[in-house]
């Protein structure tokens, strides 16, 4: 039997934003006789870069100051 073997979801990153597009491989093992599927994000941290730079976006347009990111 041939599975796909990659998939993508549309998930918001942060709580009540907007989703994101996801891409995902599917994961199988048989072990002892049974089965387990299970997924791996593909560059999970492009997405979380993307959806963090969104809402800066939207911070430095409501207070129209710029905002400044470094090392603390």
């Amino acid at each position: 039997m041939k599975l796909f073997d990659r998939f993508a979801i549309g998930i918001p990153v942060f709580w009540g934003d907007a989703a994101y597009r996801v891409e995902a491989r599917l994961r199988y093992r048989v072990r002892e006789g049974k089965l387990s599927f299970w997924f791996e994000l593909i560059r999970a941290d492009k997405v979380l870069e993307a959806a963090a730079n969104a809402i800066v976006d939207k911070i430095t347009d409501a207070v129209q100051m710029p905002i400044f990111l470094g090392q603390p």
